[in-house]
């Protein structure tokens, strides 16, 4: 396990960027989910935490991937559309949701007829007291977090093209102009 100092210096140098990380920091609560999250992720899923690649588990992890961006769009648009959050904390909330938005929309494109329903959600009023909005992100997005890297090696990767070693400028055109949709391979 990694110790506190090492994680601390971790989340300090991801801190630089204007990134999800830095606005729970600067709001003081980084670092309380972190263990939190993946222990969730352990007790929600464990048969999907531990299978072998395939197209049937890519279904299973991309649905209960799904399920989570649900959770998390329902939660920032909720929090959004309730009036309760103001400055910085509103700002994030409305990033977030245009984002975890998308994220819906990708993994449903993706799934197509095997993506799960959306389920409803009952916040219990945390997006209605911007305090406890904003300990409940951290939780969902170190949840989110632990889930997708919990995940990490068990999709199967998706190879958009591959490049004989002799076109490798062509492969690199090929990604600066955003065709790929997957894995680009040099072979050799």
């Amino acid at each position: 396990m990694t110790d506190r100092r090492d994680l601390e210096a971790r989340l300090a140098a991801l801190e630089a960027d204007n990134t999800r990380l830095a606005f729970f920091r600067k709001a003081g609560m980084a670092g309380v989910g972190l263990v939190g999250g993946s222990a969730l992720l352990g007790a929600l899923a464990p048969a999907a935490a531990n299978a072998a690649p395939s197209k049937k588990q890519d279904v299973k992890i991309l649905n209960y991937a799904l399920t989570l961006e649900y959770l998390e769009a329902a939660f920032y648009a909720q929090a959004v559309s309730g009036g309760a959050l103001s400055g910085r904390t509103l700002d994030f909330a409305k990033l977030v949701a245009s984002d975890e938005a998308t994220h819906v929309k990708t993994l449903k494109q993706a799934l197509g007829s095997a993506a799960v329903a959306e389920p409803k959600f009952d916040f219990q009023g945390t997006t209605a007291d911007q305090a406890k909005f904003q300990q409940t992100a951290l939780t969902l997005e170190n949840t989110g977090v632990a889930a997708y890297l919990g995940q990490a090696g068990k999709v199967t990767p998706v190879v958009d093209r591959t490049f004989p070693l002799s076109d490798v400028p062509d492969a690199i055109r090929y990604l600066r102009e955003g065709c790929a949709r997957g894995k680009v391979i040099i072979t050799v």
